[in-house]
């Protein structure tokens, strides 16, 4: 998305939700079709503007369900000013029915769903860094 889109929603916005699914620029690219640099770029400059800022993380089995990805991430979000809560979000198969009625491919759904106690880890990795870390939202 442009910033100037973003900008335009600064003073209209009281908290942001922001997805933050992977930091790699192949692996976005390949699910994605967009670039991560623009994401990127569009966070720092949220986060600039010291508005509130939650980073949702989607745990994605076989994307980014792995330590090193996760921390990837979250070392990123700590680069960042003014960013106090990170949530995960696990991955589920509620979207599998609504892709199929739209015809779209889901290419995540064969996965299995991510259960809360697989994150552990990373709610310790986040909050050690000094987030509030917590599972949904």
């Amino acid at each position: 998305m442009k910033w100037l889109n973003i900008e335009r929603c600064l003073g209209l916005t009281g908290t942001w939700l922001v997805d933050l699914k992977h930091t790699d620029e192949t692996k976005f690219r390949l699910c994605t079709d967009g670039s991560i640099g623009l994401v990127l770029e569009n966070i720092r400059k949220l986060a600039d503007r010291n508005v509130n800022i939650i980073i949702r993380i989607p745990v994605i089995p076989e994307f980014n369900h792995s330590e090193g990805e996760i921390k990837s991430i979250i070392d990123f979000v700590v680069s960042l000013k003014n960013i106090r809560e990170i949530h995960f979000l696990p991955y589920h198969k509620l979207g599998t029915k609504k892709y199929a009625m739209l015809g779209m491919n889901y290419i995540f759904g064969p996965q299995k769903a991510v259960a809360d106690n697989e994150l552990t880890g990373y709610i310790k990795y986040a909050s050690d860094k000094g987030f509030i870390a917590t599972i949904g939202g």
